[in-house]
This record gives C-alpha cells, sequence and structure tokens, in this order.
C-alpha cells in the first residue's frame, strides 16, 4: 500500500499590492462546486462527475470549520488494448511496470486504477471514498491550510482527497505571485487480495517525493481575481522494477473575494509513469466551477429523481425483515468472528434490499474500509447492492 503525506509547506511571495484573499464560508452558509477530472490512460478513459458542498459551521480569527458532503461517480470507457514499447504484460511483465494502484496499491494519495494488464492495473480492490457519497468536517486556516480533517474522501491518481481540492494556499499577505512547496514521504506496504498467515509482517520501504505550484494573479474583475497556477507533484519509485510517477500542467484558478471561496479552477496537467525502458503519458483534466443556489437545488432535484428510479430498480415483492431479524444481522457484520462476519456478507449479497432495511445497509458500509483485505472486498462488493437506500434516505434529509 502507497502512502504520501506532505512533510511540510511554504509560501514565497512577491510584493505587488492588491487586497489580501482569504478563506471564509459563515456559519450557516454553503458554497457547492461541480467537479469533472477526466483520466485518459493508454488502457481506458475515466471520467469522475459529481457535486461537492460545503456549509459553514464556525469561524474565528485563525480558523473555519466547515462540513463537507459530496462525492464523484466514475464512468469508465475502456480501449482497445495493444502493445506500447515493450508491451505491457502484467505487473511485472517484461518491459512493463506496476502501476501505484497495483498489489502495493496506495492510500492517502493513491495512485491510477485500470484494467488488468496495464500499468494502471489497481488488483487491490482498494475503496476510493471520493467516489462515493461521504462526509468530512476541515478546519482551514484563512490562507489554505488545512489544519485537520476528520473523515476522508480519497481519489484516484495521486489527487488526495477531494474536500480539499477548492482550498489553494493563498499569500500571507497582499502578493500578487506566489509559490507553495511540499515535501512528501512515500511509504509502501505489500498488500494481497487474501488473507495472511498469522505473525507475519509487510516489507515498508520509505523515500522521499515533492509538490509544489506557483501562482501569479493575472486578471481582476470587480469581486473576481483569476489567477495563473502551475503544478508538479513527484511521487519516485519505491522498489528499482517500479516506476516513478508524475503529475505536471497549468491552469487557472479563479477566486471570488465578496464570497471568499474559489470561483472556479480548470488545469490540464499530464499524468506520466516511467521506468528506465518505458514511459506513459496520461492527460488529466480537473475543473470545477461554483453553483448558485438554484443550480445546487435543482441537481439535488435531479439526484432525488434518480435515486428514486433506481430504488424502483430494486423494489422487490417481498416484506422487510422484521427488527428482531435485521438486528440479527447488524450483530453478525459487527462481529469479531470473520467468518460470521462473510457469510453474512455473501449471503446478503444475494439479496435485493428493501427500503426498511436502512440500518443493515449501514453496517454493511462500514465494512467498506476494514483491515481485512477479503472482509473488505466482500462488503465493497455487497455495497455496491444495498448503497441505494442508504442514498435515497440522505437526500430526503436534505
Amino acid at each position: 500500500m502507497r502512502y504520501l503525506a506532505l512533510c511540510s509547506a511554504v509560501l514565497f511571495g512577491a510584493s505587488n499590492a492588491s487586497a489580501q484573499l482569504s478563506y471564509n464560508i459563515p456559519e450557516g452558509e454553503t458554497v457547492a462546486y461541480k467537479v469533472t477530472i477526466v483520466f485518459d490512460s493508454p488502457a481506458e478513459k475515466d471520467t469522475m462527475t459529481g457535486v461537492i458542498v460545503y456549509e459553514g459551521q464556525s469561524a474565528s480569527n485563525d480558523r473555519i470549520t466547515v462540513k463537507y458532503s459530496g462525492g464523484l461517480s466514475s464512468r469508465k470507457q475502456s480501449k482497445a488494448q495493444s502493445r506500447g514499447p515493450g508491451g505491457f504484460r502484467g505487473p511485472r511483465g517484461p518491459g512493463g511496470f506496476r502501476g501505484p494502484g497495483g498489489p502495493r496499491g496506495p492510500s492517502r494519495f493513491r495512485g491510477p486504477g485500470g484494467p488488468p494488464g496495464s500499468p494502471f492495473a489497481n488488483r487491490g480492490g482498494i475503496s476510493f471514498d471520493g467516489l462515493r457519497q461521504t462526509t468530512n468536517t476541515l478546519n482551514v486556516a484563512p490562507n489554505g491550510e488545512v489544519l485537520s480533517m476528520r473523515g476522508e474522501s480519497q481519489l484516484p491518481y495521486l489527487l488526495g482527497n477531494l474536500s480539499i481540492i477548492p482550498f489553494e494556499p493563498l499569500p500571507a499577505g497582499s502578493e500578487k505571485s506566489w509559490e507553495s512547496a511540499n515535501g512528501i514521504t512515500v511509504t509502501e506496504e505489500e498488500e494481497s487480495s487474501f488473507p495472511r498467515p498469522p505473525f507475519t509482517n509487510n516489507t515498508t520501504t520509505k523515500t522521499g517525493g515533492s509538490e509544489g505550484s506557483t501562482y501569479e494573479v493575472t486578471k481582476e474583475d470587480g469581486d473576481l481575481v483569476e489567477v495563473a497556477k502551475t503544478y508538479y507533484l513527484i511521487s519516485p519509485a519505491v522498489e528499482d522494477d517500479e516506476a516513478t510517477h508524475s503529475i505536471e500542467g497549468s491552469g487557472t484558478f479563479t477566486f471570488n473575494r465578496k464570497l471568499s471561496m474559489p470561483e472556479s479552477l480548470s488545469m490540464k496537467m499530464t499524468y506520466k509513469a516511467e521506468t528506465e525502458s518505458v514511459t506513459v503519458k496520461s492527460p488529466l483534466t480537473i475543473n470545477y466551477q461554483r453553483l448558485s443556489a438554484e443550480e445546487l437545488a435543482a441537481n439535488r432535484k435531479q439526484r432525488q429523481q434518480a435515486i428514486a428510479q433506481a430504488r424502483s430498480k430494486t423494489a422487490i415483492n417481498r416484506e422487510a425483515w422484521s427488527e428482531e431479524i435485521q438486528q440479527q444481522y447488524i450483530e453478525e457484520l459487527q462481529s469479531s468472528d470473520l467468518n460470521k462476519v462473510r457469510r453474512r456478507l455473501a449471503l446478503l449479497n444475494a439479496q435485493k434490499p428493501h427500503t426498511d432495511e436502512v440500518e443493515v445497509a449501514k453496517a454493511i458500509e462500514a465494512l467498506i474500509n476494514h483491515e481485512d483485505r477479503l472482509t473488505k472486498n466482500m462488503a465493497n462488493i455487497a455495497w455496491k447492492r444495498w448503497k441505494v437506500i442508504v442514498e435515497e434516505t440522505d437526500a430526503d434529509k436534505k
């Protein structure tokens, strides 16, 4: 499993006076964005879209607390597989290389998953929290530094947490140009899709990497401040037979002074994976645009309709299980006996959910990040079938 953690961050400003930029969402206020991310690898095109929402919880001079909710849906379009230079013949095949989502798949900034046989293959069955509906609580400094985060919203392709993407670093003063630089620590741990024998240790290796951005104000139009942004990230190979992964590109970040939050982002980048003999480049774009209150309301209505339609497809002619039976199933799913948990997951995966069995579905959801690989994989398979009734309940509450 590969983890990338930011070790430090330093901002450098070039003085050219302008009104200072800072983040703030007043308590009870809501800011929402429509997000589109496209990763176009040689094996497939992955288009991820969705809406993310931030609600102000509290604010002080040195921080704001916001509740994040949302997630992206992924639509993958496979391409005709062909052998490139040297060929891509599996995770360690001659001429090929193992991608960051392979048997040692990443966690905090996970690398790309793709079809088996490609350098982007994800064989670990890893679940990305950013690709489902979830919530986080963030404490953010006025300059965009994320002080703390409760919950996760991981994305593939070394993109980190979806919930923090809008929070670009801002200058300490009224500078018109600034930089952000971060050190990265990469940790890899051996993963397997099968349970390991007891008392076995995983091999762990650490190495360094780097991430950085430059920003320059190019235009000011009323409350909108347009900023040219460049970005790079380097995640070096941990082992000799693995690839070095990097992202590099540029775009435009627009900040809304009146709202004290971003208005939009448009980035065009290249994701590159390379060994001594093979280099694969994949276009990667990230775009988000702030939604008006009316657009957010329309989106929520459309989503509720889609969930209701999905619910109708899962409807079955049976009565809901009694409360006693549901409690029994929940207790089995929460058991310390993994064999009992897996048996119940297998049985639930063969059942179509009833709308009155939300608590059973939530018990399945609680297992999708289980530390045991086999249990985690089985829970994710069952969750795909059962999540519709939880999503509808959440949508009704909104």
